[in-house]
């Protein structure tokens, strides 16, 4: 180095740090040896928040009502009940016995008047077909239905009894 102020060259040695081969190893292993851990804590942090969504979509799975489809062919006609229970208590929660179809045509009917009418190829029931009675035999046989493929599943409908 050159003092340009006094006119002169200063000569200044620079000190060599005192390493051996030893010590430049292990360093080298200490510094792999963080990048493996920082790299390491970084995918168990990702890891355990795929665990937590998983988890989350699991418990939002289970709480969601399972739901079964039936076909009855009752009255001349063509039922498709829908049963709903839920997974976790294993109780029927609900039940609807849904329209009337046509048995020819799997067509749901229409009521004209005081009958029911398919329009497809017009074939007309009583109007009764949707009475109280009919629609809780309906019900109930799809509850039965229900039962018969899932055992251990009790009603929990006011009014219903366990077939």
């Amino acid at each position: 180095m050159k003092n340009v102020l006094a006119g002169y060259t200063l000569r200044v040695p620079l000190p060599v740090p005192n390493v051996d081969g030893l010590h430049a190893g292990l360093a080298i292993v200490a510094s792999a040896m963080c990048a493996l851990w920082i790299s390491a804590k970084t995918e168990t942090r990702k890891a355990v928040e795929a665990r937590r969504k998983a988890e989350k979509a699991l418990r939002e799975l289970k709480e969601q009502p399972e739901r079964a489809e039936f076909r009855v062919e009752r009255f001349e006609l063509l039922w498709f009940p829908v049963v709903t229970a839920s997974i976790q208590t294993m109780e029927i929660t609900g039940v609807n016995p849904g329209l009337p179809h046509c048995a020819k045509d799997a067509v749901p009917l229409g009521l004209d008047k005081n009958e029911w009418v398919c329009a497809r190829c017009g074939s007309r029931h009583p109007e009764s077909l949707a009475d109280t009675m009919v629609l809780d035999t309906i019900s109930d046989l799809a509850i039965k239905y229900f039962q018969e493929r899932r055992p251990g599943y009790r009603v929990l409908i006011k009014g219903r009894k366990s077939a």
